[in-house]
Order: structure tokens, then sequence, then C-alpha cells
């Protein structure tokens, strides 16, 4: 026997889902959002237009260094912020980003391989950590869909369409979206 629920229920479950986008709104502008964009934003354009003119084999060892200063850079932004707004975290999207990360790093792989090309490596990582932006920008802020989409459709089409300019399409568009989505969390929405 199927269960209805009422319409005190279904408008309590719709303030809590409020409730938790306004919150996490609040998180990604009071904690610099826009801050991580901007950093990994010009990481991404970093190593895409370093492998295009340095090549793969000489941008090993700065990649490596360009994603420990990301790392650490998002640790320094995130504690930095973190001693002065106090946020409960929302345990259903640390889960579901977990579990995105499980499945993309463990599960697939295990079954698949990894893509031996470094374009489709570049891409599939890519699309694991969009897809996670997805995920936030339903849950939290719309912004966030289209960021992770926007990401995901450059990365794509580069693979599929331009792979004789991919370094360089994907160090524009999808650094770009990056930093231009910083831009308009930092100062849209107003």
């Amino acid at each position: 026997m199927e269960k209805r629920i009422s319409a005190v229920e279904a408008e309590s479950a719709l303030r809590e889902i409020d409730a938790s986008r306004e919150r996490m709104r609040n998180v990604l502008k009071s904690h610099h959002g826009h801050a991580y964009l901007w950093l990994w934003g010009i990481i991404t354009m970093f190593d895409c237009f370093g492998v295009e003119y340095l090549g793969l084999a000489a941008m090993q060892v700065p990649s490596l260094v360009a994603m420990v200063v990301g790392i650490l850079g998002s640790v320094i932004i995130t504690f930095s912020r973190s001693l002065r707004i106090r946020v409960k975290p929302d345990r259903r999207f640390i889960g579901i980003a977990v579990m995105i990360i499980v499945v993309h790093l463990g599960v697939i792989p295990a079954i698949m391989g990894w893509p031996q090309d470094p374009r489709a490596m570049y891409t599939y990582t890519l699309l694991f950590w969009t897809e996670i932006y997805v995920v936030a920008g339903i849950w939290f802020n719309n912004h966030l869909v289209w960021c992770g989409l926007l990401c995901m459709v450059f990365s794509l089409t580069g693979l599929l369409v331009f792979p004789h300019i991919f370094w360089v399409w994907s160090g524009i568009t999808v650094g770009g979206t990056l930093i231009g989505s910083g831009f308009v969390l930092r100062y849209g929405n107003r």
C-alpha cells in the first residue's frame, strides 16, 4: 500500500530543502567559494598550456607541484574561513560526493581500467570532479550545475571534436569556465 505524504509533511520537506540550499549559498559566499574556482581554473590553464607547449613529459613534475599547491591552497582557504565561520556540513551531500569519488577512482577503474591516452585520462578525471559540481548545484546553487555541465561539455568536445588542439581548447574553455564561474559566484546574485 502506498503511503501518501500530507501537505504539512511536503511543506516541511520543502522548507528543509530551501534551508539547506540557503545554508550552502551562504557557505559558498562566506567561505570564498569563488577563490577555489579561481585557484583551480588557474591550475587547469597552467597544466593544459604547459602540456601543449612543453610536452607531457616536461609537465609531470610541474603538474604535480601545481596539484600540491592547489590542495594546500584549498586547505588554507578552508582553514582561514572556518576559523571565522562555523557551518554545519550537509551529510547527504558529503555522502554523495564520497560515493562519486569511490566509484570513479575505485570501481570503474577496477572494472574497465584507466584510460591510456593522456587526453582521455584528463577528461575522465575532470568528469568525476565536475559531477560533484553538478550535484552541488542541484542540491544548493544552480550556478554550480552550469559550471559543472559547461566543463563537462567543453572537455568532451575537446576530446571528441578537437583532439588536435585538445590542451589549448581545455585550457581556455575549462579553465576559463572555472575562473568565470568564480567571478559569477563572487559578484553575481547580489
